[in-house]
């Protein structure tokens, strides 16, 4: 089986972490849910159950001296004295009893101010009223609000350790889920491979049967139009499998580079479209620096790109318009740069016009993009170069297709 390409193996690697991410974010979003909940339920019944042993404490309390566990009592008799349980802290002893409403309540009484907040007292208090008596029963919730955030320290390292092995094992499952994709993309690749082998012999032998038939005198006027169209369409499909096994060799051969002068190949694809451009009113011109501009790639595959370009150009280009190759360097990048002043695109549509068998809008001449890979393959192309290609322009106004590369080492 052949080796997954790199574009593959980064399409099954980012599936994997896609699932992975989904995985750990649904089960953060429940760890939440979950955690929220507890704590909700945890302080609520911490204050429910403070509320009782207060309550209780205050309606059954005969004297100070009895109070239950954790919980302050300080009775104030009709003459004004008070009575406390032992180790009220002075704090409450500084309330004004009189002043408390019946019922429940809450207090902080005043403390240094150099107290830090956490420390700082506060209770939670019932006042009952028994024949002229005065019984407040007070407790201190500083313990309890220490446990909540014991409770909250634990739930989020529990949470964070649980979303982490969630992820790990959302990876898992991606890999294994997503393998096959990998398998299949080499598979459908080597079969792209193997067809268009098998196919190139023979069409070759069909487009040349076409041409000598197209070369004979004795045909009608309508035979030999056929046959001429029938040799374009021969030469348009030979093209579509030159594309596709360019294609796929980019990849099965992605250390076989050498230097390649960007001056040189533009000048010699500019003179091989000089007849095309002439017989089209087109003034194809280049502008280059004299000294050489190298970069590391594929000849031939750079030179098929340069060609897509410029053949798009052409065939958006009115009659007295121009095509300019430029070449230049700068920041580091060479770019080469394919100028027309035709009909321009839509910026809105460059995406689309990058996608394989894409079909522009018609030519001036009635013609569409021709169907193939295009400029498709010109992305292609430059991608596996450690390049980047960008179209620019507006409709009516031409457009700038932009091959930017490293120089070569």
């Amino acid at each position: 089986m052949s080796a997954a390409r790199p574009d593959d193996q980064r399409l099954v690697r980012r599936a994997a972490l896609v699932i992975a991410a989904q995985t750990a974010a649904a089960v953060a979003i429940v760890v939440i849910a979950v955690a929220a909940l507890v704590l909700f339920l945890t302080v609520r019944e911490q204050r429910v159950d403070g509320e009782r042993i207060v309550r209780a404490a205050a309606q059954t309390a005969q004297d100070a001296t009895s109070p239950p566990p954790g919980v302050a009592l300080l009775i104030r008799q009709p003459d004004g004295t008070v009575a406390t349980s032992a180790g009220v802290p002075e704090g409450l002893r500084s309330l004004d009893l009189a002043a408390l409403p019946a019922g429940l309540s809450e207090a902080t009484p005043p403390v240094d101010a150099r107290t830090d907040s956490d420390y700082r007292p506060h209770y939670q208090l019932f006042v009952a009223d028994h024949d002229g008596r005065r019984v407040v029963a007070a407790l201190d919730s500083r313990y309890r609000a220490y446990e909540t955030r014991r409770l909250i320290t634990s739930l989020s390292i529990a949470g964070l350790l649980g979303v982490a092995a969630a992820a790990g094992v959302g990876w898992l499952i991606g890999t294994q889920a997503v393998r096959p994709l990998g398998s299949a993309l080499a598979l459908q690749r080597r079969f792209v491979a193997d067809a268009s082998h098998e196919l190139r012999t023979p069409l070759t032998i069909l487009h040349t049967r076409a041409q000598m038939l197209a070369r004979r005198t004795d045909l009608d006027p309508r035979t030999r139009e056929d046959l001429r169209r029938l040799v374009d369409d021969s030469r348009m499909l030979s093209d579509i499998i030159d594309d596709l096994l360019l294609s796929a060799e980019l990849q099965h051969r992605p250390g076989d580079r050498e230097r390649v002068d960007i001056t040189a190949l533009a000048r010699s694809v500019a003179e091989s479209f000089a007849p095309t451009a002439g017989q089209a009113g087109v003034d194809l011109t280049i502008e280059a620096p004299p000294d050489p501009v190298l970069v590391a790639g594929i000849p031939v595959a750079l030179r098929r790109a340069l060609n897509a370009l410029v053949d798009n150009a052409l065939n958006h280009t009115h009659t007295g318009g121009s095509v300019t190759l430029r070449v230049r360097t700068a920041d580091g990048r060479v770019n080469l740069a394919v100028v027309d002043d035709g009909d321009g695109l839509d910026p809105a549509a460059t995406a689309a016009l990058t996608e394989r068998f894409a079909r522009g809008p018609q030519t001036h001449a009635g013609r569409g993009r021709r169907f193939g890979l295009g400029l498709a393959l010109v992305r292609e192309i430059v991608h596996a170069h450690g390049g980047t290609f960008t179209l620019d322009g507006r409709p009516s106004a031409g457009a700038t297709a932009t091959i930017t590369m490293p120089p070569a080492p």
